[in-house]
């Protein structure tokens, strides 16, 4: 208290020294509660060289106690950094927003700095740019970038520049309906398909193996028996006709009229009508046929050919 202060002055700094003390008493007390309640959360074990038998963590700060744990047991060891960066280094999915892999690049940052091997802006955006290349035709986006300053490519600008051309290219893609490259891409394919196509084509055509001429010798073979069957075949129709050809029944069948063969203009058979060649008449068929049939007097016989006339 000043020597000859006033009695006004004496009170008004009296209530100024309370306010202090109760305003210091309140933040003990608040930073009690807060490192207990950070306590509550973890395991006392891991900060059991801290608590006190008799004042427990009073005398702690919040700030000491995490720094206490994060020394003593957050530790990131090499394969947790392996582990680390094998997720850095994974490509981007397309499909899903650009934000989702800025995301994990800053996450992947953010533990590496933890693990005291940190991830340089640099190197995220070296890297990203190279992932970003491999999604899609981003070749315009890449030279625009390319322009810019040393000083204008920092991560931030990264990430506005590319998910500014990432949007673009997802609307271009709903309005085309697909992606440039990828019909590129398919085309080349396709055009590796039909060069391999044509040179096996042409090396089929060039070389003798065994198989063409097995299979050209099988169609020789099966030519050869069909004549036999058709030879054989005209053999039995000349004996079910009763000695016409298998032309001459194919002649009767068709109903066709002149040609070299020998018909008999007067002829009748009473099984086969008029048109008959010569030699061939009512007697030279079997059983049952009435032998006395003429043209002129058929007996009731086959009328095929009635109207028929030699020419």
């Amino acid at each position: 208290m000043p020597a000859g202060a006033t009695t006004a002055a004496r009170e008004q700094l009296r209530a100024e020294n309370e306010n202090a003390l109760n305003d210091w008493q309140t933040l003990q007390h608040v930073r009690r509660i807060a490192v207990n309640l950070v306590a509550a959360a973890i395991e006392p074990v891991y900060y059991a060289e801290l608590d006190d038998p008799d004042e427990g963590l009073n005398a702690v700060s919040v700030r000491e106690l995490l720094q206490f744990i994060r020394e003593r047991y957050c530790q990131i060891d090499q394969s947790e950094i392996d582990k680390n960066m094998e997720i850095f280094y994974e490509g981007m999915d397309p499909s899903v927003p650009l934000s989702v892999y800025i995301r994990k690049q800053e996450e992947c940052q953010d533990f590496a700095l933890d693990a005291k091997v940190p991830i340089s802006d640099q190197t995220m955006i070296t890297t990203a740019t190279k992932h970003a290349l491999q999604c899609g035709d981003y070749t315009e986006a890449w030279k625009e970038w390319n322009r810019g300053t040393e000083a204008q490519k920092t991560w931030r600008e990264w990430k506005t520049h590319w998910t500014r051309a990432f949007n673009e290219n997802r609307a271009i893609q709903r309005l085309t309906g697909g992606s440039f490259r990828a019909n590129a891409t398919i085309e080349t394919e396709l055009s590796d398909q039909l060069v391999t196509s044509l040179d096996n084509l042409a090396y089929a055509a060039v070389q003798k193996n065994d198989t063409i001429e097995k299979f050209i010798e099988t169609i020789k073979q099966q030519q050869d028996t069909i004549h036999k069957l058709q030879a054989q075949n005209g053999e039995l129709m000349m004996k079910l006709l009763g000695g016409q050809s298998a032309a001459d029944a194919g002649d009767k069948k068709s109903g066709t009229t002149g040609g070299t063969h020998a018909w008999d203009p007067s002829g009748y058979c009473w099984t086969h009508g008029y048109k008959v060649k010569k030699g061939h008449n009512s007697k030279t068929r079997g059983e049952g046929h009435q032998e006395s049939a003429t043209r002129s007097n058929i007996m009731g016989g086959n009328e095929a050919n009635k109207n028929w006339v030699a020419k």
